[in-house]
């Protein structure tokens, strides 16, 4: 048997309750024979807690109530800054896309001011001249 196997029922060595195989394994292995030694003396610590009583702190419910409350303080200020954050970000994304709608508005506006322009420089030119000057 090996050390991983017999680990498992080491807590029971605290009882006197070891299959067999596991009881062999704990006379050769010094190792194991370690463990159940720890598990035996946890268990001898463990007995003697049970016949200890603390009193609790008299202030103990007060104090819970208010790191309680304060947990709660600090998180709506959390979600609080958490939202102006958020808000903020919802305002940029919309001024930008305003600016890019009235920059494309700007663009066709002055794509029509040259077409009109043009129109009008056409309407008026003599006939027969061109946009070439003669020098």
């Amino acid at each position: 048997m090996e050390c991983a196997e017999a680990a498992t029922a080491l807590p029971g060595c605290v009882e006197g309750d070891l299959p067999e195989d596991v009881a062999a394994h704990l006379e050769t292995c010094i190792h194991c024979q370690a463990e159940a030694v720890r598990y035996k003396r946890h268990a001898r610590l463990m007995g003697t807690l049970a016949d200890q009583y603390v009193e609790p702190p008299a202030d103990l419910l007060e104090s819970l109530l208010d790191s309680v409350i304060e947990d709660r303080k600090h998180r709506r200020s959390v979600r609080r800054k958490a939202a102006v954050g958020i808000g903020g970000l919802a305002i940029a994304a919309a001024g930008t896309a305003v600016g890019i709608v009235v920059h494309q508005r700007h663009k066709a506006a002055t794509r029509g001011l040259v077409e009109i322009a043009g129109n009008v420089i056409d309407a008026i030119r003599p006939a027969g001249t061109s946009d070439l000057v003669a020098s």
